[in-house]
């Protein structure tokens, strides 16, 4: 009895394998079985059995089929009404038979947006789940799927978090003719931190945007204004990453005195 082994090229990844065998002299009786072996082992085996009597020359083919095997997938972080795109390292390479779709506990699925060669035994196969929301945030897995058996990742995190937004208005604290001086008032948010920068907007009342100013303290002076002219200003907040700026918070209305007055 003999056995053979086979296992995919790299010898990573278990196989799927089929045997021939060839013998020299026809009336050799050959007892051949194929074993398909469980994912977690690297080898399969053909068992070939020969009479001890009878040696002989045979020739053995084996072929395999690599199960698609992921080696990795990384946790991802966005901010809401953003992409969120998921890599995922694949051993072998890209295959026209091959199905791959990532996949979220919460039931939501995306297609595979495209595939890179990583090197000549590897490939990253990239994921996107559009226009996220708080809701989309939980576990997510890659999976490859053939004819010959499926393939699944691990399970990564999809972080969805909500632009900040002041949950109060600015505060007026002191008034001119030409400025008005404001307290920001917005340590208290809906939405996610940390708070990366502060913005404050001003308009007129009757709706005309004049301007968005960076500010980096928790007062701040709005200069250069119309006397008598009424106003409206909301305070802006960013979170880190793409799309981290929230709407503007409630305004606070506010009217410069009379020139003059």
């Amino acid at each position: 009895q003999t056995n053979y082994h086979a296992s995919s090229a790299d010898k990573s990844t278990p196989a799927q394998c089929s045997g021939v065998v060839l013998a020299t002299e026809r009336s050799l009786q050959l007892h051949l079985s194929n074993i398909c072996l469980s994912l977690t082992d690297k080898h399969c085996c053909l068992q070939v059995s020969t009479p001890a009597h009878k040696p002989s020359m045979f020739y053995v083919f084996l072929s395999s089929v690599s199960t698609p095997h992921f080696l990795h997938i990384k946790g991802v972080e966005v901010n809401a009404g953003q992409t969120a795109t998921f890599h995922c390292t694949v051993n072998g390479r890209p295959q026209s038979n091959l199905l791959l779709y990532l996949q979220g506990m919460g039931g939501r699925q995306a297609a595979v947006r495209e595939t890179k060669p990583l090197n000549a035994r590897r490939y990253v196969a990239s994921f996107n789940v559009d226009n996220t929301t708080k809701g989309d945030s939980g576990r997510y897995r890659c999976i490859a799927q053939s004819e010959r058996g499926v393939g699944v990742s691990s399970y990564a995190d999809l972080t969805v978090k909500q632009p900040p937004v002041p949950i109060a208005p600015p505060q007026l604290t002191a008034v001119g003719a030409t400025y008005l001086w404001i307290q920001l008032n917005a340590n208290s948010i809906n939405g996610d931190g940390p708070i990366t920068e502060r913005d404050v907007e001003y308009r007129t009342t009757a709706g005309m945007l004049i301007d968005t100013t960076p500010v980096d303290k928790p007062t701040h002076k709005i200069g250069h204004l119309d006397p008598d002219t009424e106003y409206e200003i909301s305070v802006l907040l960013t979170r880190p990453l793409d799309g981290g700026t929230g709407n503007p918070g409630p305004p606070l209305r506010a009217r410069t005195k009379c020139a003059g007055g």
